[in-house]
């Protein structure tokens, strides 16, 4: 069966981004990472979500990008998918899954971090990329209460749509990291859109995901309006950044 074999080239998300500009530092035992740190906010909504954002180049060859967002107490869900929904088709997603899952995303979590992308070559010492994102968010997102992350091989982006020959090996691609980043991150998966994971750091133990017959109509309408979440959907143009 037809598969896509990971290569040493740099995803083009990754490509442009400034690496030897890279102001801050991390050094571990077995590696050391260089990043970078912004903050901005999602939207055009002054006061609503802002967004802390690291970019980060990894010595053992791997690139990283990880994005919290901070939801104020009274934003209520409605109003965070209608923000969420104005960055990009992927954030919007994003806040469709949650809201799927979760009631009142801002009471329970309040910093949501979602791990954006990853991506290391495959020369690269075995996990090595993970323990390095670990400590970077222990680092640089203490506070976060939930993380969320995607499993997709960035090589099929684009290439295994359904009914392809490809998609088959694709589905089994996910699976496959869905297990691996259970090992490395702790993660479980979330019960409505193949591929998200999450974490409860520092939230109450009762906030489970809720079972799929009990899904919001509001965000259930929006997942069945958007592309499939098996495909990343490309970025809208981003507001300006506020000083």
């Amino acid at each position: 069966m037809q598969r896509i074999r990971r290569t040493d080239k740099i995803p083009i998300d990754f490509a442009p981004k400034p690496w030897t500009k890279m102001k801050h530092r991390l050094d571990l035992p077995e590696v050391t990472v260089s990043y970078s740190r912004s903050s901005s906010w999602v939207g055009y909504i002054p006061q609503g979500i802002r967004v802390k954002e690291v970019d980060a180049w990894v010595s053992c060859g791997a690139a990283l990008e990880l994005k919290e967002y901070s939801v104020p107490f009274l934003i209520d869900d409605e109003d965070f998918l209608d923000i969420m929904d104005e960055e990009s088709m992927t954030v919007s997603d994003l806040a469709c899954v949650l809201c799927e899952s979760w009631h009142d995303i801002a009471g329970h979590f309040g910093k949501v971090l979602h791990f954006h992308t990853a991506w290391s070559s495959p020369h690269a010492p075995a996990g090595l990329w993970a323990k390095a994102a670990n400590a970077l968010i222990a680092k640089e997102f203490p506070k976060h209460k939930l993380l969320t992350m995607k499993a997709f091989p960035l090589e099929y982006t684009g290439e295994a749509p359904e009914g392809s020959e490809l998609h088959p090996a694709l589905i089994r691609r996910i699976r496959a990291m869905e297990r691996y980043y259970a090992k490395l991150f702790s993660v479980k998966p979330l019960p409505y859109g193949d591929g998200w994971l999450y974490r409860i750091n520092k939230g109450p133990a009762s906030c489970t995901p809720l079972p799929r017959n009990k899904l919001k109509s509001s965000a259930k309408q929006r997942l069945l309006q958007t592309p499939s979440l098996l495909m990343p959907s490309p970025a809208l143009p981003r507001p300006p950044r506020l000083k």
